[in-house]
């Protein structure tokens, strides 16, 4: 047998071996549950039912984390990269919260050159979202927000 033979037959056998794997994996069940899990790799390709969302106003050039009930300035951010990790976020919904009203308080403050601002919302305890009174979940955002609280 010649090399190049060789070479095709052992990749002909991973493929199989990979074929095999996905089928059982698709007939257990185990897919649905990485796919549905926004923080598996899985989950993330495809999806997992996040949208994407740009909440800031455009040609936004200031990016404000606010802290407090007050509203005090945590970090400021300028650079274009900075705020587009802010801005453009994926988002979903959120599991049904008990039945009680959300306190949401300001949490970002995105201003652009024109004098225009957004206001992303945050309620606390349940990890929802809102900017202009659409509530969403981001846990893009939860661990970005996570990240720059600690020192």
């Amino acid at each position: 047998m010649r090399t190049g033979s060789f070479l095709k037959l052992t990749l002909m056998i991973f493929a199989l071996f990979g074929v095999i794997y996905l089928i059982h994996m698709l007939n257990t069940g185990q897919s649905e549950r990485l796919i549905s899990n926004p923080e598996s790799v899985l989950g993330m390709l495809m999806g997992a039912e996040l949208r994407p969302l740009n909440w800031c106003p455009k040609d936004t050039n200031q990016v404000e984390i606010l802290a407090g009930s007050k509203g005090e300035v945590l970090r400021t951010f300028t650079t274009n990269l900075d705020i587009t990790q802010i801005c453009e976020l994926m988002v979903g919904g959120f599991q049904k919260v008990e039945n009680r009203t959300l306190i949401f308080k300001a949490k970002i403050r995105a201003k652009n050159a024109e004098k225009q601002e957004q206001i992303l919302e945050n309620a606390d305890i349940s990890g929802v979202y809102r900017v202009q009174g659409m509530p969403f979940s981001s846990p893009m955002l939860d661990r970005a927000l996570k990240a720059l609280q600690e020192p």
